[in-house]
């Protein structure tokens, strides 16, 4: 969805815990179709910011970071 000097996407994120996360140290474990929305601004077609929304409780549960 697009207008102008914004362009907004959803999209899924998968992936693997490798490095410090949210002040969690990692436990290697994957996580799989987090839900994520983007807003991207943009000036003479460059993207220049960015703000988004993650569905972090998901991922963290799905990496067993949620106790």
């Amino acid at each position: 969805m697009a207008e102008e000097g914004k362009l907004a996407a959803h999209f899924y994120c998968s992936g693997s815990h490798l490095g410090e996360w949210m002040g969690r140290p990692p436990p290697g474990r994957r996580f799989q179709d987090v839900d994520e929305i983007q807003i991207f601004r943009d000036a003479n077609e460059k993207l220049t910011d960015a703000t988004g929304v993650e569905d972090n409780l998901s991922r963290m549960r799905q990496l067993g970071l949620d106790g």
